[in-house]
């Protein structure tokens, strides 16, 4: 037992270490190297630190069965018991393993040959993991009838113990005679308004949305379909073009300035403060929002050699994949595939707790398994999709950065229901939480948020699947928005037609627990509460995020300014602690040649550079949703007002560009 001890032991400070060598990397004396146009780079010291924890606690996990199986010899004796105890181990391991990959297939999918995957994928249909994990019930329970005495007396009241603190609730519900209210803001990743306001995709949040006195802004409008600059438009209340971030790989010198955020307002009001996020939250440690508890991954050289050491060994993956190897291995969190909503929750759950009572909390929980590749873990996976589907996409679809081709129907119907069963999935983590806040008596006196950072597209205009490449059609630029007030009597929602947009969730927010003062100034957007009986007649002004490849047959690619694929712009940044960074180089025409437009509640005005002219398209939202017909000739006076107000709103809002001659170019 010793050994085992020392081992796990072993494990827990190599994941100290490896904590402090990502916050301070001269402690160590990092040297590194860039390899591959500058977007691959490779440290000895992080390989070797995840190698040591892994071969620790793979020691620790084969020691642990070699004294087991030592215990249970002092009863067994004969040949056939000893041969009925190696089966009943076989049986345990291969137990264990076969449901893990059940369960999260996405990870093991590119080390299975395509027919094993199809047949993994067929017996999804049929097969609980459950049922698998019985092996290993069957194993401990051979094990202790095995075991001398008293060993059975310790196993079983660690049994008991484990299993106490595994049903008795985090902790006792909390009284509600706390004035000021909690905000809740939950964000779901990638979440189209179609999937969130669908009964069969997200049962949960529909039934609250119309049972709860929710308030539904219909018409959202996100500033940056990316999800970096759209948190920040979020939180900040102002759009990306003053800010500066305005892509997903920001400079030190973009990041280094303290954001006043909605959090960092109320953080200083005296409100507790965190965020929660699995693989897509990876900004959050990035800059400095007003957040006192971070619990997200960070997306930089450390994290992601940790990952890729990780997924090499897919013998090992069942032992980091669920609790608490987790705890050990935090950089499977920057995997999708291994993305499991209800650990969010719990780890929301726990946070929430470690606020001081005496405290309103700021909680920010934010989803990614909507967000491509759509790995939901089982049975979600399974929920929409054929059990008869023979194509490539089984468990997960990553972008194809190059779109060499387009997709035969039953893919893309594959496609579609992965990302349903991935929305159906947060959906249950969502209800489960709903639930839990009202068993706490938070529910009440609680502001709740739920939106999205952008939506996505699914091979709809013509192009594949993804966000941010253009700005065509509603599915991407629109999002949900709901909106609980504090202490708001149960009833039907309220449906908000006019248009909102991302800068006007910070106001709005500070709006709904402090209905009687100002809104600060540092929002640029407004506060819509006291506006939604008459319609404040706003226009959202959204712009195209980084394209990742400069090939493909998506209809963007030709209608745009060209630049380097995403090899030749990223680079890791050492002085930043391995962030991935834009090449500075590029800054100036990754800003000119974005897209552009601007959305009123009827028409859409789009602006699109190219090398030989800046054309512009006008849209009407209401008869053509997926903006396929230009009817600039049909409304020339709507035409020119925005463009009008296009060129208005660059010269006040633009910090890095200015318009001239229609063309958006540097300064």
């Amino acid at each position: 037992m010793r050994q085992i001890f020392l081992c796990f032991l072993s494990a827990a400070l190599l994941a100290l270490l490896q904590f402090l060598y990502a916050q301070a990397p001269s402690l160590l004396g990092v040297s590194s190297q860039e390899l591959s146009l500058g977007f691959v780079q490779f440290d000895l010291g992080i390989v070797a630190i995840e190698l040591a924890k892994i071969f620790t606690v793979v020691a620790g996990f084969l020691l642990l069965l070699r004294n087991a199986y030592r215990t249970c010899q002092i009863k067994i004796q004969s040949n056939t018991g000893k041969k009925l105890w190696l089966a009943c181990t076989v049986f345990m391991i291969a137990s264990g393993y076969l449901s893990t990959l059940l369960r999260y297939p996405a990870a093991f999918e590119s080390f299975l040959p395509t027919v094993l995957n199809r047949i993994l994928y067929r017996s999804a249909f049929y097969l609980s993991p459950l049922y698998l994990e019985i092996g290993v019930g069957i194993w401990i329970l051979w094990v202790l009838l095995h075991c001398p005495r008293k060993t059975q007396l310790l196993i079983a009241s660690v049994g008991a113990a484990s299993l106490f603190f595994a049903l008795r609730p985090i902790s006792a519900p909390r009284g509600v005679s706390q004035k000021t209210p909690d905000v809740i803001l939950i964000a779901v990743d990638a979440l189209r308004t179609d999937r969130a306001n669908n009964p069969a995709i997200m049962p949960a949040l529909t039934q609250a949305v119309q049972k709860e006195g929710f308030l539904s802004f219909d018409n959202h409008i996100v500033g940056i379909p990316r999800t970096f600059p759209s948190w920040v438009e979020m939180l900040q209340g102002k759009p990306a073009a003053q800010t500066g971030i305005r892509h997903m790989f920001p400079d030190l010198k973009e990041k280094r300035p303290f954001f006043t955020s909605i959090a960092s307002l109320l953080r200083d009001e005296g409100y507790a403060t965190g965020v929660i996020s699995d693989f897509a939250g990876d900004i959050f440690p990035r800059f400095q929002t007003g957040f006192e508890k971070i619990d997200a991954p960070t997306m930089n050289i450390q994290a992601l050699l940790q990952m890729s050491v990780d997924l090499v060994f897919p013998l090992f993956l069942p032992l980091i994949l669920r609790n608490p190897g987790r705890a050990l291995f935090p950089a499977v969190l920057e995997s999708p595939s291994g993305s499991e909503s209800r650990f969010l929750v719990e780890r929301a759950q726990r946070m929430l707790q470690t606020f001081p009572a005496e405290k309103p909390a700021f909680l920010t929980l934010f989803f990614s398994t909507v967000h491509f590749p759509y790995a939901a873990p089982w049975p979600w996976y399974t929920k929409f999709t054929d059990p008869h589907y023979t194509g490539r996409f089984y468990f997960q679809k990553n972008p194809d950065l190059y779109e060499k081709e387009q997709y035969p129907e039953s893919d893309i119907r594959q496609v579609r229901a992965l990302y349903d069963g991935a929305a159906y999935h947060v959906d249950t983590a969502i209800g489960a939480f709903f639930s839990w806040l009202k068993q706490q008596g938070r529910w009440d006196n609680s502001l709740i948020i739920l939106t999205a950072d952008h939506g996505q597209e699914l091979f709809e205009y013509g192009s594949h699947h993804g966000h941010g490449e253009h700005l065509r059609g509603e599915n991407v630029i629109k999002v949900p928005f709901f909106l609980k007030l504090p202490n708001q009597a149960p009833a039907a929602v309220q449906h908000i037609p006019f248009i909102s947009r991302s800068i006007d969730m910070a106001p709005t927010m500070y709006g709904a627990v402090h209905p009687h003062s100002p809104t600060p100034e540092i929002f640029q957007g407004i506060n819509l509460l006291p506006h939604l009986q008459k319609d404040p007649n706003l226009t959202a002004y959204t712009e195209s995020g980084l394209w990742f490849s400069r090939t493909g047959v998506s209809f963007y690619q030709k209608e745009r300014l060209d630049y380097p694929s995403i090899t030749e712009l990223l680079q890791f940044n050492p002085a930043e602690t391995g962030d991935i960074v834009l090449r500075k180089k590029y800054q100036p025409i990754v800003t000119t040649a974005k897209h552009r437009s601007l959305t009123t509640d009827r028409f859409k005005l789009m602006y699109t550079p190219t090398h030989d002219s800046a054309t512009f398209h006008l849209y009407d939202r209401i008869k053509d949703p997926e903006n396929r017909i230009d009817v600039q000739t049909q409304y020339p006076d709507v035409f020119k007002s925005l463009q009008q107000k296009l060129r208005q709103w660059i010269a006040q809002n633009e910090r890095y560009a200015h318009w001239t001659h229609d063309f958006v170019v540097p300064n």
